[in-house]
């Protein structure tokens, strides 16, 4: 889990482009420059990348009528094409009503107009021959987007208010206005992403694929209606729809990417899978996917049961969903604690006591595996028996604990990888002698984490054990550490002062990057590892 977030965080950071058309940018430092209002970056082409020049319009009144984003731009004495608008360029300009992108501009990057509240009217010209992901999210009052009849690439065919790639006769970005046309035949990253104002929304037949993202955040999207030639299913693809009640899954979808599908689909009650689906179903009006072959739970909602027969819940099963209660059936083979991520509002956890594999003794509200006495799933209710000799990798990720101030019971001997990663309410661990391993991540982002004590003999701190917590102001390292590794408290902004036990031998490059001790730790002259 651990490795798999920092690694979307990390390419968060990215400007990445979706069609092969769109030049690839350096992340590295470009000269740039003001001219006319608007930011240019140099290119290595000698062409610029455009931009809204913030500081040249805060004292300037707000655009009136048609706002031109320019193809050339002069700038001491010389003549640049401009070949890209920027990823986030114009993102939150509320300025702009009606936008005309001068000919000439090749091509617009991830998010380059969203949140453009008061944007109404878009025309792209003939010369644009790729846009990003999530074009205009946000922006709620656009009712008009029209393509130049003479580009070869995009089209607004049938006056559909939307950008759709000519070749593939995929929709690549929408606004509320858009009407779906019955030659399209995918949806697109991000398509109608944040388009707010979506009540309903009946996708026609011929469409085979809904891509990633394509419907996320469409917050008053109540009801949408898939067509029976839908095959496959992006991730993230309906988060955030808090409006969204119910979901029929069509009879020839083969591939869903579960990823956070249901994330914050509050509202969501019903889940139904067509019963001529040969990859798929919700058995028992369970209110959830399955996957038929496997008897694992791949999706589900609120209301979802986890009936007898099923043997696997998947690790993306019902992240940031508002689950209450599970009770795990006996038939259950395969629990992944990744499944219920942000699933904060968990509060009661049991397990059939005739299940061969899992238990949750004494009403403890957690399921404890029976062979090693580790604990896999905790919630903000659990009691950690005094027999658990392990807390399982990801087994309180994402979710409040039982108290801000957490006790450990004696006995326990290690603590998995992202264990406690991104528990809320966390304000002081109390690790006793028993424990001899903390995983990596296991406390990573922990935002109110503020005091650390760790009793046990642990020799090494791990990779971004204690990353991002933010309030972390006093940890107790034991004297038989002896190796601080890379990020271990990376960004832990309040750690003015840390006391080093002389048991440490090194400390990996960036181990304290971000805190306010780590000009003093450097100073202590410590052998500093370059992480390879």
């Amino acid at each position: 889990m651990c490795e798999g977030f920092l690694n979307n965080m990390r390419q968060k950071l990215l400007i990445i482009f979706i069609s092969v058309l769109i030049p690839t940018i350096s992340i590295h430092s470009r000269p740039k420059f003001i001219q006319n209002g608007f930011e240019f970056e140099v290119l290595y082409t000698g062409n610029v990348l455009i931009s809204w020049g913030y500081k040249s319009h805060i004292s300037q009144k707000p655009a009136q009528g048609v706002f031109h984003i320019p193809s050339v731009v002069e700038y001491q004495g010389k003549t640049y094409k401009v070949q890209t608008i920027a990823a986030n360029g114009f993102a939150g300009c509320t300025d702009i009503q009606h936008l005309v992108i001068d000919d000439g501009i090749r091509s617009i990057a991830d998010d380059a107009f969203q949140y453009c509240i008061n944007l109404k009217s878009v025309r792209i010209p003939a010369s644009v021959s790729g846009v990003g992901e999530r074009l205009f999210s946000g922006c709620h009052n656009l009712k008009s987007i029209v393509v130049d009849s003479k580009n070869e690439y995009l089209d607004s065919r049938d006056s559909c208010n939307a950008i759709i790639d000519s070749d593939n006769d995929e929709l690549l970005a929408a606004s509320p206005a858009t009407t779906i046309p019955s030659s399209v035949t995918s949806i697109g990253q991000g398509a109608f992403s944040g388009c707010n104002n979506i009540y309903e929304i009946n996708i026609p037949e011929g469409v085979h694929n809904i891509d990633k993202e394509a419907f996320s955040a469409c917050v008053n999207l109540k009801h949408i209606t898939l067509p029976q030639s839908l095959e496959t299913i992006g991730y993230f693809a309906f988060s955030g729809c808090e409006s969204l009640q119910s979901f029929y899954l069509p009879k020839n979808v083969k591939s869903i990417d579960s990823e956070r599908i249901f994330s914050g689909c509050d509202s969501l009650s019903s889940i139904v899978v067509d019963k001529d689906n040969k990859i798929y179903d919700s058995r028992q009006e369970c209110n959830a996917i399955i996957e038929t072959k496997s008897s694992k739970v791949i999706a589900g909602c609120a209301t979802s049961k986890l009936i007898e027969g099923l043997k696997e819940i998947g690790e993306n099963a019902f992240k940031g969903t508002q689950l209450r209660e599970i009770v795990i059936p006996k038939s259950m083979t395969q629990i992944s604690a990744e499944a219920f991520w942000d699933c904060d509002a968990l509060s009661k956890i049991t397990a059939n006591k005739d299940n061969p594999k899992y238990e949750s003794p004494g009403g403890c509200n957690a399921i404890i595996r029976k062979d090693s006495d580790i604990l896999v799933l905790g919630c903000a209710n659990t009691i950690i028996p005094e027999r658990v000799k392990e807390i399982g990798n990801d087994a309180f990720a994402g979710r409040p604990v039982a108290k801000e101030t957490l006790c450990l019971p004696d006995g326990l001997t290690s603590i998995g990888e992202g264990a406690f990663s991104h528990c809320d309410n966390l304000f002081e661990i109390i690790i006793p002698q028993s424990v001899t391993s903390i995983g990596e991540c296991a406390f990573v982002y922990c935002p109110h984490l503020a005091v650390v004590q760790i009793l046990g003999r642990i020799k090494e701190l791990k990779e971004d054990v204690f990353r991002g917590c933010e309030k972390l102001a006093v940890v107790d390292i034991p004297e038989s550490v002896s190796i601080i590794h890379q990020y271990a408290f990376d960004n832990c902004k309040n750690l003015v002062y840390v006391n080093l036990p002389t048991s440490i031998t090194s400390v990996e490059e960036g181990a304290f990057s971000g805190c306010p001790c780590e000009n003093d730790i450097k100073n202590l002259n410590l052998p500093l590892v370059s992480h390879q």
